[in-house]
Formats: structure tokens, C-alpha cells, sequence
């Protein structure tokens, strides 16, 4: 119902009736905003995560809420000028990145926070918008003690696995809340495809998680060049590399390696199963945007099959460039943040093809 002026309303019975059916109109406007900052915020924490790691500052703000960088300083105390690998090391950037990066997660707490007390007011969609909002509270919380638990440990590589896939739940869970907090139910307009598709779409979100995992992996053992060439990697078809150790849990077996590292024919093996996962992504991901475009009856869902091709195709690019520039900062921040877009995409997909024939 439009709000009408209130030269137009003549009676206060009028007044109070329409009055109500604007603040019903208003209520869930601002929840979905929210929650659409909050699901703008979140990406752009996980993009400047990317960007943190791409230029390997993490460990220079090892201290919580500091940001003086043990790592940063020689045992007597005077600043160490070069990172571990001879790079020049500008402490005022490093500063800023780092103190950027938890700026940016400290505003998706607030807005969540925000949308937390707010969510109580939907008119429709109560129950569901406010389990996935308090479940992104949760997770916020979570994130936030894992990170602290994150620099206490010295930045373990299965912990810093977890703080970035818990990062790409809490943008899916926000992602949640924002459809939920749609009069429509949230997109949950079901629509009639076959039992193929529907697992073809839940096989393509089973890839892309196990993918998510696969690259945090590499991220955090730094094994983005592990393999320099392409398509081949260390001159071989399928090299002869090291699957055991690549995949080990415990702290020891990263700080029995080089510098505190894996061995490189560990990290060659982390590098090579993420890019024959990228691989499979690609090929499952294209045919699932093809079957849902050609389909007659996912014509409501070929907007969205159309961006999930173009996202998985400019991923798999930003991926294969990534490492034939050498890891620049650009590429390696474009292909988190597709791979976000390419979640969130496919997520959505599979909530609509849930329906049956």
C-alpha cells in the first residue's frame, strides 16, 4: 500500500491506518538494506583479506588490538627492514592494511549487531530472517575469537584455513538473511525442474566448497607458485610431488619445513589438486549454466545460470592469470572476491531448484 500525504487523509482514524501501513512498508525496506551493507561489507573484508595475504603483511600485525608486529623486529628491538623473503618491508602500510582489514570486519559486527534488534520487526518472514540474522551474529562472534585464537598461535595454517571459509559462511549466511527479508520469501519461489538438475546443482555446490577449502589451503602454505608454469606443472603432465605431507594438520608439519614452511613439493601438491579442482569447478559449474539456461522451465532462473557462467568463466581467468603474472595483487583479490560472487550465485540457484515436478 502507497504511503499518502497527509494532506490527503481526512481523519485521524485515515491518519492512523495509513500511517501503520507505511511503518509496515518501511520495516522490512531497512532490513534488507542492512543486511545488503552488511552483505557489501563482508565481501569487501574478504577482499582486503586477500589483499593482506597477497602482499604477506598478515604476520606483521601479530598482536591484538596493536599492530607492532613481533615478526617486524630484531631481538634488540630495532625494526627489521625486510619481510623473510627479502622484500622491503613499508611499516605504515603494513599498519594500514592490517588496521583497514579489521575496521572493515568491525563494521560488519555492528551492522549485524544492528540488524539483530531490528529483525524482530518483520511483518513477514519473522522467524526465518531472524534465525539466519542471529546465525550471523554467532558466526561473527566465532570469526572474531578465531582470529584472536589465529595470532595467539602464531598464525597455524589450519586456523587460518577455518577464519577464511568462516568468512565465506558469514557472507552466505548474510546472504540468507537478505533473501529472507523479501516479502516473496526471499526467492524461494520453487521452481519445477527435474531430479537431474537438482543434483547436478547440489554436486556443483559440494565442488565448490571442497574448492573453497583447496585455496584457502594454498593461500595460507603460500603455494600459489608452487607450480610456476602452465598448464603443466614443474614441466610435468602430472608431477611427481608430495600428496602425503601436503595435507597434514598438525602444527609440525609446517614448522619442520623450510622457514617455518612446507616443503616445496608439498606446496607443489597443494597448488596442483586446487587446480584440477578449479578444473572440475569450471567443466560441472558450465554445464549446470548451460542445462539451466536451455531449460524451459528454469526461464526464471537464466539471469541467473547467464552470471553463473560469466563468474565461474572470469574466476577460472583471474586463476590462471594470477599465476602466469606471478601472483599479482589485482588478480589475487578478483579471484577471492569472484569466488564469493560464484557462492553466492550458486547457493541461490540451489534454493530455487528445490521444488518437484
Amino acid at each position: 500500500m502507497p504511503c499518502l500525504p497527509r494532506s490527503r487523509l481526512r481523519s485521524e482514524f485515515a491518519a492512523g491506518r495509513y500511517r501503520h501501513a507505511c511503518e509496515d512498508l518501511q520495516q522490512p525496506a531497512m532490513v534488507r538494506t542492512l543486511t545488503l551493507i552488511a552483505l557489501i561489507l563482508t565481501l569487501l573484508t574478504i577482499a582486503l583479506g586477500a589483499y593482506v595475504r597477497s602482499w604477506d603483511t598478515e604476520p606483521g600485525c601479530s598482536q591484538w588490538p596493536g599492530c607492532f608486529g613481533r615478526s617486524l623486529t630484531r631481538p634488540d628491538g630495532h625494526l627489521q627492514p625486510r619481510f623473510a623473503d627479502d622484500r622491503p618491508v613499508d611499516m605504515a602500510q603494513v599498519r594500514l592494511d592490517i588496521r583497514t582489514h579489521r575496521y572493515f570486519a568491525g563494521a560488519v559486527g555492528v551492522t549485524v549487531l544492528i540488524l539483530a534488534a531490528l529483525v524482530w520487526t518483520l511483518p513477514e518472514n519473522r522467524m526465518r530472517a531472524t534465525f539466519w540474522v542471529m546465525a550471523a551474529l554467532c558466526m561473527v562472534v566465532m570469526q572474531t575469537a578465531l582470529g584472536l585464537w589465529t595470532l595467539e598461535h602464531q598464525l597455524l595454517p589450519l586456523s587460518v584455513t577455518a577464519h577464511l571459509l568462516l568468512g565465506y559462511a558469514i557472507l552466505v549466511v548474510i546472504f540468507l538473511s537478505h533473501l529472507a527479508a523479501n516479502p516473496d520469501d526471499g526467492g524461494r519461489r520453487l521452481v519445477p525442474a527435474g531430479i537431474r538438475i537438482r543434483w547436478l546443482a547440489r554436486i556443483c555446490l559440494i565442488i565448490l566448497i571442497s574448492q573453497l577449502m583447496l585455496g584457502g589451503w594454498t593461500s595460507t602454505h603460500q603455494a600459489g607458485l608452487s607450480c610456476p608454469d602452465f598448464p603443466t606443472c614443474l614441466g610435468r603432465a602430472w608431477p611427481d610431488v608430495d600428496y602425503a605431507r601436503a595435507f597434514g594438520l598438525s602444527q609440525g608439519d609446517w614448522l619442520e619445513g623450510d622457514n617455518g614452511r612446507l616443503p616445496e613439493a608439498a606446496r607443489a601438491a597443494i597448488h596442483w589438486v586446487h587446480r584440477v579442482g578449479g578444473i572440475l569447478l569450471y567443466v560441472v559449474v558450465t554445464v549446470l549454466a548451460l542445462v539451466i539456461t536451455g531449460s524451459n522451465r528454469c526461464q526464471s532462473l537464466r539471469p541467473a545460470g547467464i552470471v553463473m557462467s560469466m563468474l565461474v568463466l572470469a574466476g577460472t581467468g583471474t586463476g590462471i592469470a594470477a599465476v602466469m603474472m606471478r601472483l599479482p595483487t589485482l588478480m589475487v583479490v578478483a579471484h577471492t572476491v569472484l569466488a564469493g560472487l560464484l557462492t553466492l550465485n550458486v547457493i541461490y540457484v540451489n534454493l530455487r531448484l528445490r521444488g518437484r515436478l
